[in-house]
């Protein structure tokens, strides 16, 4: 009589060793795989049926993932053939790509598990799609209340955001420091000459030697957007940027520190504000490129916040720090928004007319 082992979650290490190893001391034995596909044809789960002790008697893939009507169910049912016979999983899996044609929040799980077209092992989820990005920018007046939100990295670039929360107006302005300085940076970078048209356009600029210099950041920042009654950054560079505001021509305002245990907030409010209408970007090459690189990292608590470093498949460069500077100053403004009863949430902020909503 055979014995059937179940095994859940198994790591597949690059030549299937840990599997090897284990049929070896079982004697004859055989391999059932069961797994979502993954998205790479040199992944160990696509590389394990093609190793050469490993030769598989049978296989097969459901998927749609060569098809360009990816949410219409003619296309979905390929990936999903008992959903013809269980009307409850069409009816589900029909209301998650009608929700995920809408929303790109959910298009990697849709893509990913609905029409098994290949799951990372660390899962790569975009802030917005540059797509649906592009979709939401538009002009609007620069009246009202002005939020300014700084990104301020040790090295490399630099970025100052200006959200007027009344009007929903998002605009930023990028800093790379002189040295190496942007033409080197883009060579490095491999971005051809768009570090070079995002400086003709005035997104992008050199302030300071070998770092950004936040007194020169700053007074651009006044030139460019005027007076701000609030200022939000994270805690990097923080002192050093204390100093530089408290030395500059910038009016005494609110200044927000938002801590890493803020991100996942800051990153929903940032959402809930570009989705509701309430953030609307100007016409950016800079912010275009910038939501390209951005990715949401998740924790074990299913909360998402701004991916760092080289979290969630996010490169280790990236160049999304007008972004970030977005991000900290639509939030804070979203929120004053929401505890003035401009956005419609039964459970908003309370009522205030100080523009520090924490």
């Amino acid at each position: 009589n055979g014995t059937f082992r179940p095994v859940e979650s198994v790591h597949f290490h690059i030549g299937g060793g840990t599997i090897r190893t284990g049929r070896g001391k079982a004697g004859v034995s055989r391999l059932l795989a069961l797994g979502t596909r993954a998205d790479s044809p040199v992944h160990p789960y696509s590389l394990l049926l093609k190793q050469a002790d490993f030769v598989a008697d049978y296989s097969v893939s459901l998927d749609a993932h060569d098809e360009s009507e990816l949410y219409d169910r003619r296309v979905w049912i390929l990936a999903n053939p008992m959903a013809e016979v269980l009307p409850i999983l069409a009816d589900e899996i029909q209301d998650h790509a009608d929700k995920a044609k809408q929303d790109a929040y959910l298009r990697p799980s849709f893509f990913g598990l609905r029409l098994n077209a290949g799951v990372a092992d660390t899962e790569q989820e975009y802030l917005f799609e540059p797509a649906t990005w592009k979709a939401v920018e538009g002009r609007a007046w620069r009246e009202g209340r002005l939020v300014w939100g700084f990104d301020m990295a040790s090295t490399g670039m630099a970025a100052l955001a200006a959200y007027w929360p009344s009007t929903g107006t998002l605009s930023a302005i990028g800093a790379f420091p002189s040295k190496p300085g942007i033409k080197k940076l883009a060579d490095r970078d491999s971005v051809g000459e768009l570090y070079a048209k995002m400086k003709a356009r005035g997104e992008l600029t050199e302030l300071g030697g070998h770092t950004v210099s936040i007194p020169k950041l700053i007074e651009l920042g006044l030139e460019r957007f005027g007076q701000p009654d609030c200022i939000v950054a994270d805690s990097a560079r923080a002192s050093e940027l204390t100093d530089a505001l408290n030395d500059s021509d910038v009016n005494p305002c609110p200044f927000v520190i938002r801590r890493n245990a803020d991100a996942f907030d800051d990153l929903e409010d940032f959402r809930k504000a570009v989705l509701d209408g309430h953030c609307i970007p100007e016409e950016s090459l800079l912010l275009r490129s910038a939501i390209s690189e951005a990715r949401v990292f998740t924790n074990s608590s299913e909360q998402r916040k701004l991916a760092r470093q080289g979290q969630a498949g996010r490169r280790q460069n990236a160049r999304d720090d007008a972004i970030a500077a977005s991000l900290v100053a639509v939030a804070q403004g979203y929120r004053w928004l929401r505890a003035n009863g401009f956005v419609d949430e039964p459970d908003g902020d309370e009522q205030t007319d100080d523009f520090v909503v924490t």
